[in-house]
């Protein structure tokens, strides 16, 4: 099982934001150009923090922000094991595919081919392009904290594939879906959500 993927290597916040990344994990310096590293970690939402860095006088505030791990450099392989370990810890493992429910019939279907899950009555559900699945067991919060980082959670009742999301009608507050005719609603307790997962 493949544990991580490196999303990219930037040599500055600027050409972190440019790129869109959106990681589990980001490994920062505290000297950076620009900004340091300690006041762009508190504008992170969501995000595990690992710190790597010469300085060791600033590890108490880093983990008042809350971060997973302070690295002061040269790091050992030792040392960064303990860290990886720390990080799976922390990160919840997801299955590489969704158990659903069809004709009575636990099956599995593709991440990526889910475009929106939807909270009916007590149930959860997976809409694809041609057909809607029960989801064996979860509900919306409980999936909430493993699917893959494209899923966002836009409303009470709605997680949507941000690989399905095209645009955003700000009249309606609601997000158009490629593939469907269909608008999905934001809450307002998950528009942050939205903002923050699409840098706008």
């Amino acid at each position: 099982m493949k544990q991580f993927e490196l999303l990219g290597d930037f040599s500055s916040v600027e050409a972190f934001q440019k790129s869109h990344a959106k990681p589990d994990v980001i490994f920062l310096d505290i000297n950076l150009p620009g900004i340091d590293g300690i006041k762009f970690a508190k504008q992170l939402a969501n995000t595990n923090i690992v710190f790597v860095t010469a300085f060791p006088e600033y590890g108490a505030t880093a983990f008042e922000i809350n971060a997973l791990d302070y690295l002061v450099k040269p790091v050992t392989e030792e040392r960064f094991q303990k860290t990886v370990v720390k990080i799976l810890n922390t990160i919840p493992p997801y299955p590489f595919k969704l158990p659903v429910i069809k004709d009575n019939i636990v099956i599995f279907i593709d991440y990526n081919s889910i475009i929106y899950i939807e909270a009916q009555d007590k149930y959860a559900y997976a809409i694809t392009l041609n057909n809607e699945y029960k989801i064996y067991k979860w509900n919306l919060n409980k999936l909430e904290q493993f699917l893959p980082k494209e899923f966002i959670r836009v409303h009470k009742s709605y997680i949507l594939n941000s690989n399905y999301i095209f645009g955003f009608n700000k009249k309606e507050n609601k997000l158009l879906i490629h593939g469907l005719d269909i608008n999905i609603p934001v809450g307002k307790k998950y528009f942050k959500n939205l903002k923050d997962f699409f840098n706008i």
